[in-house]
């Protein structure tokens, strides 16, 4: 079924990019393009959260037409949501969009009413659940951050609903509503690949393996291998894979090395949903056998798709064109479901998780200090050099050196025992 709402990238001549709610005739949606245009576009924000507003509001438009809750009827009558309604959209901000339409009633039934608690309301939309708590959670309070302004620019003559609430109270009703991020047990956040795990997706993806879960064109698999490859030796993450050219600035084959740049609104990037680069510019120096790597997918492959000449990235689709944030998502899809003994997790974040822990064991290995292994993993990955990002790829390493703690001091107390005895 066609999604009753969409978002659409406009380009402009600038390269900025803007993201447009657009209905089932591709109508732009006029509320929503003035509230990014006003009120969010003129902070500076990044286009990938300017595109979560616009994709958080469409949301809204989906379940208010499931729900045939006209809002702008109900602005022109100075009234917005009832309190029900409130609870059932926060409800609802758990689901994707497909079950957003069956998992609704488009019409409720009236029926005697039966006082229950709100928790409980609650959970049959999180057995349903489509997104993350968080995820959720940044939903809910764009929506009502859209609602705060509708409210301003619409309804002139705002009163209580049957249910008592007024129309700018929904905004902040729907914010209360939010799940809230909770600290979760760190031994069971996403880290890296084990040893194990690394030479089993190493030995799959491999060109001429066997075993390789990818159609056998000799352009795929090579490209494909080359990728996950710079993930896993790198570290890069894939915005900033996606952004690497063929250009001297980008990859010098002389000096062994890739920079990665940050290039917002690129004029030059003719992808709608352009991949980003979110961490500082840097130059990583690469080993002679990935540097003669790069070089033989350009020579051997890259350079024979159809519309490669038309530009410079590094990566392409089997037309020639620059490769899209899709085809990576597909790609370890693609992995998960074909290899076995990889984590049903695997990804580019992942494969990153896996380059710091391995930066660990050698920074162990050598010797390095606490505060110079901070600077040089800063730099490696991007951050800020005051950046505390650090402590989430270490997780691994401090729960395996608590643990190693933990039974030298049983042992030491054991012992203890045993001479008592």
């Amino acid at each position: 079924m066609e999604p009753l709402f969409r978002v659409q990238i406009l380009v402009m001549s600038s390269g900025e990019r803007f993201p447009l709610v657009v209905d089932q005739g591709g109508r732009p949606c006029f509320d929503v393009t003035a509230f990014l245009l006003r009120e969010r576009r003129p902070r500076g924000v990044a286009f990938n959260t300017l595109k979560s507003h616009a994709e958080a509001i469409r949301f809204l438009l989906t379940w208010a037409a499931v729900r045939q809750v006209d809002v702008d009827e109900r602005l022109m009558a100075g009234e917005l949501l009832s309190l029900a309604e409130v609870e059932a959209l926060a409800g609802a901000a758990r689901l994707g969009f497909e079950a957003l339409a069956t998992e609704i009633p488009q019409r409720p039934k009236a029926r005697r009413a039966k006082a229950i608690s709100i928790e409980r309301l609650r959970k049959p939309r999180a057995a349903a659940a489509g997104v993350a708590p968080e995820v959720a959670g940044t939903r809910l309070r764009y929506i009502a951050d859209y609602l705060d302004w509708i409210v301003k620019e619409r309804c002139r003559k705002p009163r209580r609903s049957a249910t008592g609430i007024m129309p700018g109270e929904v905004g902040p009703l729907l914010r209360a509503r939010a799940p809230k991020h909770h600290a979760r047990n760190p031994d069971h956040e996403r880290e890296g690949l084990s040893e194990e795990a690394q030479a089993t997706l190493l030995a799959a993806v491999a060109a001429g393996s066997p075993d390789n879960p990818f159609d056998d064109r000799e352009f795929v698999r090579d490209r494909n291998e080359l990728m996950v490859l710079l993930f896993y030796h790198v570290g890069l993450r894939q915005g900033e894979l996606l952004k690497l050219r063929i250009t001297g600035d980008h990859f010098n084959a002389q000096k062994r090395t890739i920079t990665v740049t940050r290039s917002p609104d690129d004029p030059t990037d003719p992808r709608r949903d352009q991949p980003q680069a979110k961490t500082n510019g840097r130059t990583h120096k690469l080993s002679d056998g990935l540097t003669k790597r790069i070089l033989d997918h350009i020579v051997k492959h890259r350079r024979l798709r159809k519309h490669a000449s038309s530009h410079s990235f590094l990566f392409v689709s089997q037309s020639g064109r620059p490769l899209s944030k899709s085809a990576i998502s597909n790609l370890f899809k693609t992995i998960r479901t074909n290899v076995v003994g990889l984590d049903d997790t695997l990804s580019p974040h992942q494969l990153r998780h896996t380059f710091n822990e391995n930066l660990s064991d050698m920074f162990d290995a050598s010797g390095t200090s606490d505060e110079n292994e901070k600077k040089l993993r800063a730099y490696l990955n991007g951050w800020s050099p005051k950046s505390e990002t650090a402590a989430t790829y270490l997780r691994r390493r401090i729960r395996d050196e608590a643990q190693e703690l933990g039974v030298e001091l049983q042992e030491k107390l054991g012992k203890g025992s045993a001479t008592r005895e």
